[in-house]
């Protein structure tokens, strides 16, 4: 009985270590733009102002700019829809 107590926490470590093992790898495979964003954007910036483009990574850069147009779209949008709403107030109460 004691045997088996000692033998599931023994697995038990071994798994919790394996998962440790696990997650630093995958944590190992992270870009730079998951791990530190500003960083990342600075290094970009200075690879696109020195025309080194075969070093960009490109895939992230692609996403963020998305990121970007997309939040830019929908900050008009609200600012638009209040700025309208503030009118037809002013003009209708």
């Amino acid at each position: 009985m004691i045997e088996d107590v000692c033998i599931k926490k023994s697995a038990r470590k071994g798994a919790i270590a394996g998962v440790t093992t696990m997650t630093n790898t995958i944590s190992a495979r992270k870009s730079l733009c998951e791990q530190d964003l500003n960083l990342w954007i600075e290094t970009a910036i200075a690879q696109l102002k020195s025309r080194s483009l075969q070093d960009l990574d490109i895939d992230n850069l692609i996403e963020e700019l998305e990121g970007l147009a997309g939040r830019d779209r929908r900050e008009l949008k609200e600012k638009l829809t209040t700025f309208l709403e503030h009118l037809l107030k002013r003009c209708y109460v």
